[in-house]
């Protein structure tokens, strides 16, 4: 593989040679280096997600598993389906296994949270992942102005109202969220008139 990389110039050869290797003996950190160098060279963007998922099933069928290099290797291969290929599937199924191993890590809620906000069919998950970065990071407003955009998006109005209401009380509502209020305001319930009796 050496020999086709550095004296032969056949970089293609050679990543077959080096995923060879890494197939006998996965835990080969730095011939996977040198493939996606190769990769990254030639701007072959399709060839490193392929590569990364190759490594990250092998990785996978190891025991013990090496969970923070599967979660290292997870977040970057989500970060090239999302930024070369606006795969946002593909990111945020690379983005969930490094979360479900690593389900402290605020970072992986928030990159879920966004990408499950993407499409209506995924809110659910959305608010699931920003309930999950509240529990991590209670301060974050952002993630209760997403759950609250997510349940209105649903058709959950009361959810949304309770949400934004508190957010205006907080003196954190956003333009949406005042309008939504506003939209959604109850009429003005009449006065109740009581009459007294000179006896009472």
């Amino acid at each position: 593989a050496a020999i086709y990389e550095k004296n032969l110039h056949n970089s293609k050869r050679a990543i077959q040679l080096f995923n060879d290797v890494l197939d006998l003996k996965p835990d080969q950190l730095e011939v996977f280096k040198a493939i996606l160098a190769m990769l990254q060279a030639e701007k072959d963007f399709v060839g490193m997600e392929e590569n990364y998922e190759r490594m990250i099933e092998r990785q996978r069928k190891l025991s013990p598993i090496n969970t923070k290099f599967l979660a290292m290797l997870c977040k970057n291969l989500g970060d090239i389906r999302l930024r070369q290929f606006n795969n946002i599937q593909g990111a945020a199924s690379a983005y969930q296994i490094a979360s479900d191993l690593f389900p402290d890590k605020p970072e992986f809620h928030m990159y879920l949270a966004k990408l499950y906000a993407v499409n209506d069919d995924t809110l659910e998950k959305a608010i699931y992942e920003n309930r999950q970065l509240l529990r991590l990071v209670p301060s974050s407003f952002e993630a209760v102005k997403q759950m609250a955009e997510c349940h209105f998006r649903l058709n959950h109005i009361d959810e949304a109202l309770n949400i934004y209401r508190v957010l205006a009380a907080l003196g954190n509502d956003t333009p949406d969220g005042q309008k939504i209020i506003e939209r959604y305001q109850p009429d003005e319930v009449p006065a109740i008139r009581f009459a007294f009796t000179d006896d009472q």
